[in-house]
């Protein structure tokens, strides 16, 4: 792909974006005692945020497509609560992950260098990790599997402490997700192991505001390009704790990756080219440099 087809969604209203914060919160709460913890994270309030912000790209990403008519299906494969989604959209024929990274940088995009030049990472932790079980599609079998890869920013310095979502859970809600999640312990259920609006009515029992949150920042996300089962054998696995371009992306996992610009862009399977609304293409302002990984 291009750079010039880079999709920088930086048009949202503050209080869309928020409504869309506070709903990613709200699944992160609700869901953590089901999640698999991938990246070996210990804190609560970490877990929370690490899922929070996944759904945050998600429900940007959603947005940006009920906006410019693109006709996703966003409920085709995701589930319950306490399962496992098999996909995060149906389009084109195919089943869809979205896989989001955060970069850290100055400004509210990139500058010097180019978001095709980022890599596109699939995670390969584990044996039945997201890269084998991209392999093959979850709900039909007539479908191909697909992954699309998108950008937020998440800081200047990922070394300054700063967070884009901070939580604010009283010690009475903290507590009874701690006792749900050494119940469950992570693992996904084929029913409903206790109703919704119970789990509401006792988590907001000493403490009823919903002001769960603070948002730091309201980052543009950055749609790039996307790899079909075909653009396999161009991924190259990565090591454990790799950081990219000087500090620009940081990894705790392994991962498989491909350079974007390698990719197809995503902006090619769009119903109309401009004009977007609440986004615009990728202007070139320098020539920027190559991407980098690091021990």
């Amino acid at each position: 792909m291009r750079e010039t087809e880079v999709i920088i969604v930086d048009g949202i209203p503050i209080d869309t974006y928020t409504r869309i914060a506070r709903e990613a919160v709200r699944y992160a709460v609700l869901s953590i005692p089901f999640t698999f913890n991938r990246m070996g994270i210990r804190s609560l309030d970490r877990k929370i945020i690490n899922i929070a912000k996944g759904k945050l790209a998600e429900g940007l990403f959603f947005f940006f497509c009920e906006q410019n008519a693109v006709p996703i299906n966003s409920k085709g494969g995701q589930t319950a609560f306490y399962q496992a989604d098999l996909a995060d959209f149906l389009f084109d024929g195919a089943e869809w992950d979205i896989k989001n990274n955060f970069l850290y940088h100055k400004g509210d995009t990139l500058q010097a260098k180019r978001y095709s030049w980022l890599p596109a990472l699939i995670p390969d932790n584990r044996k039945g990790d997201q890269w084998d079980k991209g392999q093959k599609a979850k709900i039909s079998a007539g479908r191909e599997r697909r992954f699309l890869f998108t950008f937020l920013k998440g800081g200047e310095d990922p070394a300054s402490g700063f967070q884009l979502l901070h939580l604010h859970l009283s010690s009475h809600q903290r507590r009874y997700l701690q006792q749900l999640y050494e119940r469950y312990g992570g693992r996904r259920y084929p029913r409903p192991p206790f109703a919704e609006a119970g789990f509401w009515a006792e988590f907001f029992r000493e403490d009823r505001s919903d002001a769960l949150f603070v948002l730091t920042d309201f980052p543009p996300l950055i749609i790039t390009g996307y790899a079909r089962p075909i653009h396999r054998p161009l991924f190259q696995p990565t090591a454990k704790n790799q950081v990219w371009n000087g500090g620009l992306m940081r990894t705790v996992i392994q991962n498989q990756y491909v350079r974007i610009s390698k990719l197809p862009a995503f902006a090619t399977l769009l119903p109309r080219k401009l004009p977007l609304r609440y986004a615009r293409f990728r202007q070139l302002h320098d020539r920027g440099t190559p991407f980098r990984r690091e021990q």
